[in-house]
């Protein structure tokens, strides 16, 4: 295993055993924030290979709790002042960040990629199995995540969309093996990437969030509160609704949201699993207006008997059912949020049934499909096939 003599050891790796001398396994992802969809993928990768270090461009310390087993080895970008807690500042460093990471001497690399995973640099020998959360959005889809939102880059921001895209399909050839997250993320790999690729959800948690049958009055929102989740649509649809509304989750938004939300909307900022878990069992319903991938709070909510107020599209098409275990709506404005209130008050739903379907996508059924393909991309039949 090569050592990168980028990441600051000290800081981030001494807390942890050192990996056995003949591990010749490593884990990569883009950059390590507060916990969400990619982190959580990337704790359970790291259940299945705990010995292999996890390399990254960026480590922000929120995230150390969760990540206290695990041996980090972030990139140069990690020593940069705020560079650990404000990853977006440094978009543009980032496929230099991840081409210094070397990882020639491995046997296996399994990346987490919405960004420049997936372009770390691997040997000829070396199987890269790729879990594709999304090419990144900003770059192949800017209408749904546009990079000016993020840097305030005017006229360069269309520049740098370009060389991006060149520079990430360019980078997808050395994969061996794509995972996509779900089957609309396999379309996009195929149109992005012009690559193939397999389908296995990501993991969540179901079987450890309790089934709560009894519901209170409250509407429940909760994730990072970024733009392309649209969070200021639902915001604004329970101003007009006039309904209680607990939103949980930070970010750049925030401040405007508070400032936009009216009485009846509660901010509950960041909480813990078990706090979040009683309040997805607790809510009347999960609202849910973004674009997604493939959405794992929705599908943590379902596991607690909870149905869903969401977009129509995306991923929540491969896991919310229409008038059985949620309300799906078709635009991504109020109005249309307000009819699927209005529809939902008038419907009846079986929290069990609701939990029963959200088993489907629990954490042991993904780790079983990852072993599983590792095999087989290890096999002598599966070696170097791209």
């Amino acid at each position: 295993m090569p050592k990168n003599k980028d990441y600051n050891r000290k800081t981030l790796t001494s807390h942890v055993p050192r990996r056995a001398p003949n591990q010749r396994v490593a884990l990569v992802m883009d950059w390590i924030d507060a916990v969400g969809g990619s982190e959580k993928v990337m704790l359970e990768l790291h259940k299945l290979f705990p010995r292999a270090p996890i390399y990254t461009t960026l480590f922000n310390p929120d995230a150390r709790r969760e990540f206290c087993s695990a041996d980090v080895r972030a990139s140069f970008l990690q020593n940069l002042p705020g560079a650990a807690r404000h990853h977006q500042l440094f978009t543009l460093l980032m496929p230099l960040a991840i081409g210094r990471i070397d990882l020639s001497d491995c046997d296996l690399v399994i990346s987490s990629s919405h960004t420049i995973a997936h372009g770390v640099n691997i040997g000829p020998k070396t199987v890269h199995i790729c879990y594709c959360h999304t090419p990144v959005r900003w770059a192949w889809v800017p209408k749904i995540d546009n990079l000016n939102d993020r840097l305030l880059l005017g006229p360069l921001a269309r520049v740098f969309e370009m060389y991006f895209r060149w520079w990430s399909k360019k980078k997808a050839k050395n994969v061996t093996r794509f995972v996509a997250n779900s089957r609309y993320i396999r379309a996009r790999i195929k149109k992005s990437f012009e690559r193939e690729s397999v389908v296995i959800n990501p993991p969540v948690n179901v079987s450890g969030i309790p089934l709560m049958e009894e519901k209170e009055g409250f509407y429940l929102m909760a994730g990072r509160l970024v733009s392309y989740k649209k969070p200021q649509i639902i915001i604004e649809t329970f101003n007009r609704l006039g309904l209680p509304l607990l939103v949980v989750g930070t970010g750049p938004m925030e401040k405007e949201l508070r400032a936009l939300a009216g009485p009846n909307i509660k901010f509950m900022g960041l909480v813990n699993d078990k706090e979040l878990y009683s309040l997805y069992g607790r809510a009347k319903a999960f609202v849910f207006a973004a674009l997604e991938d493939f959405g794992m709070a929705p599908v943590e909510a379902m596991a607690a008997g909870t149905p869903i107020i969401g977009l129509g599209a995306g991923g929540l098409l491969e896991t919310v059912i229409d008038g059985q275990t949620g309300i799906l709506f078709s635009n991504q404005n109020a109005a249309s949020i307000i009819a699927a209130v209005r529809r939902f008050k008038r419907a009846k739903f079986d929290p069990r049934a609701i939990r029963q379907h959200a088993m489907q996508f629990d954490a042991r059924v993904f780790r079983q499909k990852i072993k599983l393909l590792v095999r087989r991309a290890l096999s002598p039949t599966g070696k170097g096939k791209k």
